[in-house]
């Protein structure tokens, strides 16, 4: 049957009008999208921290969540996950809808140490999680309980000789399993030809009260969190694994100035969002 032109041309105005209608719903929506992403946050952010109460990842990241609250106009809230030295709360991250509104605060041990010695990583933190920013960087110090070796080591190389006079009778705690204070540690006794014994606990404020109670005998720890035990005589500061001395502790040498200078360790914490946000 033949059709008019204006008959022929029907179909295609139609599939223009369709068409038409498709991209003008899907500009909308896009601009919606922009308006909701332009308005973040609208709502309090969560912010993930993976270990206990108390320790020095614990204590600055309330201190950047107050800061940050304040500048974005949104409570930031802190949610502390302890656990497998950090990776139960990276996982929970890792897994977390990327809207913006669940971000980790975490240290380099967490990110860059376990994956390289855990069998069943829960997450990969390259693929998995977004790096935002660096927050602190914390050289590491030997902190004594005054008790260790019935009291009298007063200096790193004391320390050793009692160590090598008496293999494994010294103990240190850490925050957990492949943090950066159980490597320095690990470091400390290849370096110095010692043996010392692990004691692992869920987060450094654990760790550090065994320690101020003299349950363990030392520990390797952020400057931040010791350098108040160390000025009040509570602890001693033994080394500093950096190559100069802190001005918060300037009594307390360097691992250069102690004998040992290949004990150079130091911490890092940083911000992260799931990967796709």
């Amino acid at each position: 049957m033949p059709t008019t032109r204006n008959q022929a041309q029907h179909p295609n105005r139609r599939a223009f009008l369709m068409s038409a209608g498709t991209l003008l719903a899907t500009g909308t929506l896009a601009y919606s999208n922009a308006l909701a992403q332009s308005a973040w946050p609208a709502k309090p952010i969560k912010l993930v921290i993976p270990f206990a109460p108390g320790g020095v990842t614990d204590t600055s990241g309330r201190i950047i969540a107050e800061y940050l609250g304040k500048r974005l106009g949104q409570q930031v809230v802190p949610d502390n996950r302890p656990g497998a030295s950090g990776n139960i709360g990276s996982q929970v991250v890792a897994s977390a809808e990327p809207d913006g509104y669940t971000l980790l605060f975490t240290t380099a041990g967490a990110l860059a140490v376990a994956p390289a010695i855990a069998e069943n990583m829960p997450y990969d933190p390259a693929r998995d999680l977004l790096p935002v920013a660096r927050a602190l960087i914390m050289p590491e110090v030997l902190a004594l309980h005054p008790s260790a070796g019935g009291g009298g080591l007063r200096s790193l190389q004391a320390l050793i000789a009692y160590a090598r006079a008496n293999p494994r009778k010294l103990n240190y705690s850490t925050p957990g399993n492949a943090t950066v204070p159980h490597l320095a540690a690990e470091l400390f006794a290849q370096v110095a030809g010692i043996e010392l014994v692990h004691v692992p606990y869920r987060g450094t404020g654990p760790a550090m009260q065994d320690l101020l109670a003299g349950h363990v005998q030392m520990m390797f720890v952020d400057v931040t969190v010791a350098q108040g035990p160390i000025r009040s005589g509570r602890l001693l500061g033994v080394v500093v694994g950096s190559p100069t001395r802190i001005a918060s502790v300037p009594e307390v040498p360097t691992s250069a100035e102690a004998g040992l200078p290949g004990l150079l360790v130091s911490n890092w914490t940083g911000l992260l969002a799931p990967a796709a946000t």
